[in-house]
């Protein structure tokens, strides 16, 4: 016997996220999804392709998880069979803590990369520089071009420090947060924005420094040289 259930709940329909929408189940299975942003033909759409699991990319951290916790009236996965609540409620939290795992992770990665290697890198470059510019100055001729390169340099060399001084910070931080759901979200919230602070000026330095002091292959070194 099939029966169709209004859900609230945010989904992937493939190619969009939808709001609310009509769930058919059939002998305690979910057998397809009706879209509510289609609410003018209710085009249904295949559950293989059209299920939460697609929401599972490691930076979207979306509604999805909680969206199987928000379902009015009976608990809509316990009465058809398909999970109990205590059972919806530790996957939950399995995806939080998998989430804010993910995240730690490439958040030490990244202290690890510019302290030990990028920000080296840079401060010897901008060693080279001075040097160049006492040099040329020694010589007589203009150095403003030799400056100008050093400054530059030298600002988001101080950018990334903080970047990186902040980025640490909040990573400790997070360790101390025990509740998955908080922790996850201190991750989004918090941890990733630092992530991105600390590589713009790391993008901005690879554009400028010189190729011999730059550690890492370029994406061109990558492309073309490989």
């Amino acid at each position: 016997m099939k029966k169709t259930v209004l859900i609230h709940a945010n989904y992937w329909d493939g190619e969009r996220m939808c709001r609310d929408g009509r769930i058919e189940i059939a002998d305690g299975y979910v057998g397809a999804v009706y879209g509510a942003c289609d609410e003018q033909n209710l085009k249904p759409y295949n559950i293989e392709e059209t299920c939460f699991e697609d929401m599972s990319g490691i930076y979207l951290f979306p509604a999805w998880i909680d969206s199987h916790l928000h379902i009015p009236g009976d608990f809509l996965f316990e009465k058809f069979g398909v999970f109990t609540e205590a059972e919806l409620k530790s996957r939950a939290e399995i995806k939080y803590e998998a989430y804010a795992k993910a995240i730690n992770i490439e958040a030490k990665s990244m202290i690890d990369i510019a302290s030990k290697h990028i920000i080296p890198a840079v401060v010897s470059y901008t060693t080279e520089l001075a040097n160049s510019v006492i040099a040329v100055s020694e010589a007589g001729v203009d150095s403003s071009t030799q400056k100008e390169l050093l400054d530059e340099v030298t600002k988001y060399l101080k950018e990334m420090k903080a970047a990186l001084k902040k980025l640490t910070e909040v990573t400790e931080k997070a360790s101390d947060i025990t509740e998955g759901k908080e922790q996850a979200t201190y991750f989004r919230d918090v941890v990733k924005v630092a992530m991105d602070e600390l590589r713009a000026p790391a993008d901005k330095l690879e554009m400028i420094v010189d190729k011999e002091f730059w550690p890492f292959p370029s994406y061109g070194d990558l492309l073309f040289e490989v």
